[in-house]
């Protein structure tokens, strides 16, 4: 199953990511004109004012694993193989 990020966060559904999308818009533009932004089932749509309705379809990115959440587990993965011998070490000792 993909999950998809937006502004540094993974969703499950591209309808989330739209609904993010849509939420992320501003109530107003920088002239003071009112900016209404709705999410539709393949993007979301704009309109400045009393405007004409603009649909955006935006590419989604895939989320993938950060490097470090790898690196953390690699090491924990280490960790345990380090304790596995540790304790095969003490059973022969005994």
């Amino acid at each position: 199953m993909s999950s998809y990020l937006y502004q540094g966060m993974c969703y499950d559904l591209p309808s989330s990511v739209y609904s993010a999308m849509a939420s992320s818009c501003p109530p107003v533009t920088s002239s003071g004109k009112p900016l209404v932004c709705s999410p539709l089932t393949n993007g979301y749509s704009v309109q400045v004012g009393n405007g004409p309705v603009v649909p955006v379809y935006p590419v989604l990115v895939d989320c993938v694993p950060e490097v470090p959440d790898a690196i953390s587990l690699g090491g924990l993965v280490l960790l345990a193989l380090a304790l596995a011998f540790g304790m095969r070490l003490l059973l022969r000792a005994i």
